[in-house]
């Protein structure tokens, strides 16, 4: 049955209130993260105040108004309402408590502003891709390396410690396309090289987040993960190869490894991220994305996916997603408030909005429509009257976001298999895949 308060254990939950719908929920950002890798994440410092923000007036504003289509400027108002009810309501419960839990902070935080002495773009020192040449299967015994026990297939054993060397077998036979996945000891894990996490997967089959030492940094690997450090491009290799021999979700037969939820969060081509050097930008992300989403996405599956408040971005989403039998059945919308319940922006801001909003599908249909890939989505569709759930949270460092899993109960009942796209950080149990995987997942950024 469900109630509104506060969780039953707020310790152990990053949800501090949600009504009795569940439509509008209070969501402590770190600590979501905290229980979707069990790791604990050093924050960015909680915002207090609103930002400074420069708005257009008078005759600009008038002007940026009448340009907007009728169906868009009706969804932003229908969005500002009911962030208005949530807010009250929320304010309501909480009186003059926090509307965050404590963090264990970094020196910066979403103002942009960074330490003295370092630039942008170092905030977070990460390994990067770069190409490499894949090894090829008949030296499957050059990936992975032991330091006592021989030369073991580490796939069906548990190895005291591994020490990864892809550079070893750089070389690829004609023909031969797989990349057997690297298996993670419960002990430390060695890579020679950065550039030899590339474009390979890594699964930790473990119970317990493990340790990966790379180049005197340690990352740690949360448990019972596959990872992928690499672009879509880039990776497939691995990916396809990691989906044929490591364990397959029972649920779907053998052979026939299916996701049932696939959640992305795109680099969208957005103008303060290209100043803030945070990462790269695609100017069409999903063109890489659909036909992995087509052939892994269960016959029931869930797609999850973020997208910024551009019309037109909102419009190839759907369009591609809908051209895969896909149906958008409901709305996550992510308003960032101040540790005062403020909006950090104004609700009505024509240049920068305050909330973001991740659209959620399901897949009704096996085979994909008989239309153009990219044909057009009725004016009707852009913006259909689907439930809109409401999360408000203090945010955190620049692109991260609330994780979803607290809120997805109603969609997904566990356990059920997982795959991040352009992932950023790393969940048990779910498989990640980006260029920026391990972002957050070195030690200095956990304690």
């Amino acid at each position: 049955m469900c109630r509104s308060g506060i969780s039953p254990n707020p310790t152990s939950s990053c949800v501090l209130y949600y009504n009795a719908t569940h439509m509008i929920t209070l969501l402590d950002l770190p600590r979501s993260l905290r229980e979707a890798c069990g790791l604990e994440l050093i924050a960015a410092v909680a915002p207090t105040d609103p930002y400074p923000v420069a708005e257009p007036k008078g005759a600009k504003r008038f002007k940026l108004l009448q340009s907007i289509p009728p169906d868009e400027k009706k969804y932003h108002e229908r969005v500002r309402q009911l962030l208005e009810d949530a807010l009250k309501e929320a304010r309501r419960y909480l009186g003059d408590r926090p509307w965050c839990y404590d963090r264990h902070v970094t020196c910066d935080d979403e103002t942009g502003q960074v330490p003295q002495g370092q630039k942008k773009g170092e905030r977070y020192p990460d390994v990067t891709c770069q190409p490499r040449a894949y090894p090829s299967s008949s030296n499957r015994e050059a990936l992975v390396k032991t330091d006592q026990v021989g030369a073991e297939d580490c796939a069906t054993k548990d190895l005291r410690e591994i020490f990864i060397d892809l550079t070893a077998s750089s070389a690829t036979t004609a023909g031969d396309l797989t990349m057997p996945p690297v298996i993670l000891s419960p002990l430390a894990n060695h890579v020679c090289f950065n550039s030899n996490l590339h474009n390979a997967c890594i699964h930790n089959p473990n119970t317990d987040a493990v340790r990966l030492h790379v180049e005197g940094r340690i990352y740690h690997i949360p448990a019972c993960s596959t990872f992928i450090l690499s672009t879509v491009v880039s990776g497939m290799r691995a990916f396809n190869s990691a989906l044929r021999t490591l364990p397959r979700n029972i649920s779907n037969g053998p052979g026939k490894f299916k996701f049932d939820l696939i959640l992305l969060d795109p680099p969208w081509p957005n103008r303060s991220v290209r100043h803030s050097l945070q990462y790269n930008t695609i100017k069409n992300p999903l063109l890489q994305t659909i036909p992995i989403i087509s052939s892994t996405l269960s016959c029931a599956g869930h797609v999850a996916i973020w997208i910024t408040n551009k019309r037109s971005v909102r419009l190839l989403a759907l369009q591609a997603l809908f051209r895969i039998g896909l149906t958008l059945i409901a709305e996550i919308i992510w308003l960032k408030i101040t540790t005062r319940g403020e909006p950090v922006t104004p609700l009505d801001g024509l240049w920068r909005k305050p909330w973001e909003v991740c659209l959620l599908l399901h897949r009704h249909e096996v085979t994909m429509r008989s239309e153009s890939f990219f044909g057009d989505v009725e004016e009707q569709e852009l913006y259909p009257p689907v439930p809109q759930h409401i999360v408000l949270s203090v945010p955190t460092t620049h692109s991260q976001k609330p994780h979803l899993s607290p809120l997805l109960t109603p969609f997904l009942q566990p356990p059920y298999t997982a795959l991040e796209l352009f992932a950023r950080n790393l969940t048990s149990g779910w498989w990640s895949w980006g260029d920026q995987v391990l972002q957050f997942m070195e030690q200095q950024q956990t304690y």
